[in-house]
C-alpha cells in the first residue's frame, strides 16, 4: 500500500525494476539524428546554455555526450533535447561561466572543490545485484563550516558524472541509497538538494532512492524536495526504510537487490563495503579525472 506521501516501504517490488539493453546502432543514430533536428529548431532564448558550450567547449558537446541524455531518457529524443538544454544552463549557474565549460576534472572545473569532494557526501559505492551503480548519499558529512553548498553540488555532479563514465550506468541506471540519520539541521539544505540532485538535467536514470532511517527533520524539509526534484515518473522508486532495527532494513535492501557484502557501505550497522573515497579521488587525480 503507498504511503501518503507517495513513496513505497522496504518491501516495495519496484525496487527490482531493470532498464532493458536492446539498444543497438541504428537506433543510436537515428535517434541522435532526430536529438540534432530538435534543438536546431528550439528558440535562442531557450537553449542559450547550449550554444554557448558548443562555441566554448565543442570537444565537450559531442555525440558521446548526447547520447548520455539519450539513454538517460531511454530513447525519448524530445525529453532528452529538454533535459541536454537544461542541463547546460543548470552546469553555468553552479560551476560558474568561468568553469562550467572546463572538463569536469579535479584540476578542471573542480579545481577549487577538493576540500568537498573530500568530504565524501556522496560516494560510489559499487554496484547492486543488476548491475546498477549505486551512490550512498550521508549529508551528515557536510562541514558546513569548512564547504559551502556551491562547493558540495559541485563534489556531488562530479561523483555522478564519474558513474556515469562506465557505460553500464548510462543504460542500466543508478540506485541512490539516502543515510540521513544523523545529519543536524544546519546540514538540511533545500538548494543544495535541487542544485545536486536535478532530474530535469542531469543525464542519469534514477532506477531506486532508498532513504534509511530518516529523521523527522529530515522528513520534513528535503523529502518534498527531493519528490519534486525526481519528477513524477521517478517517485515510485522512492523507498523509504524506517524500521529502527538494522536487521530489517538490510533483509530490506537485500530484497531490492542491495546485498550486504556486496553493496552496503560499513556506515550503515551491518554493511560491510569499505568505501576507499580519499583513495578513489587520489587514483582518478593521477589520471587527470
Amino acid at each position: 500500500k503507498r504511503k501518503p506521501l507517495g513513496v513505497h516501504d522496504g518491501s516495495a517490488a519496484t525496487c527490482n525494476s531493470i532498464v532493458s539493453d536492446d539498444e543497438d546502432a541504428a537506433t543510436v543514430n537515428r535517434t541522435l539524428l532526430q536529438l540534432d533536428e530538435l534543438i536546431q529548431d528550439m528558440k535562442p532564448s531557450n537553449k542559450k546554455g547550449w550554444v554557448e558550450a558548443t562555441k566554448k567547449c565543442p570537444e565537450l558537446t559531442g555525440q558521446e555526450h548526447k547520447l548520455l541524455f539519450l539513454r538517460a531518457e531511454e530513447f525519448d529524443v524530445e525529453r532528452a533535447a529538454q533535459k541536454l538544454v537544461k542541463y547546460w544552463d543548470a552546469r553555468a549557474k553552479i560551476f560558474g561561466t568561468d568553469r562550467a565549460y572546463l572538463p569536469l576534472t579535479l584540476d578542471g572545473a573542480l579545481r577549487d572543490d577538493y576540500e568537498a569532494l573530500k568530504q565524501g557526501v556522496w560516494r560510489i559505492a559499487g554496484k547492486d545485484a543488476y548491475g546498477r551503480t549505486i551512490i550512498f548519499a550521508d549529508p551528515s558529512r557536510h562541514d558546513t563550516s569548512v564547504c559551502s553548498i556551491e562547493s558540495v553540488a559541485r563534489a556531488n555532479w562530479y561523483v555522478i558524472h564519474a558513474a556515469l563514465e562506465d557505460e553500464e550506468a548510462q543504460r542500466r541506471g543508478v540506485v541512490f541509497i539516502n543515510y540521513p540519520k544523523n545529519v543536524r539541521l544546519s546540514q538540511l539544505n533545500p538548494r543544495l538538494a535541487k542544485m545536486s540532485l536535478g532530474s530535469e538535467c542531469l543525464p542519469v536514470q534514477i532506477k531506486a532512492f532508498h532513504i534509511i532511517q530518516p529523521p523527522r527533520l529530515f522528513t520534513k524539509i528535503i523529502f518534498p524536495i527531493i519528490r519534486a526534484i525526481i519528477g513524477q515518473r521517478y517517485r515510485d522508486m522512492l523507498v523509504v526504510h524506517s524500521s529502527d532495527d538494522d536487521e530489517k532494513i538490510l533483509q530490506e535492501l537485500e530484497a531490492c537487490g542491495l546485498p550486504r557484502r556486496s553493496a552496503i557501505p560499513l556506515d550503515l550497522p551491518g554493511g560491510m563495503v569499505d568505501i576507499d573515497h580519499i583513495g578513489w579521488i587520489e587514483e582518478r587525480r593521477n589520471n587527470g579525472c
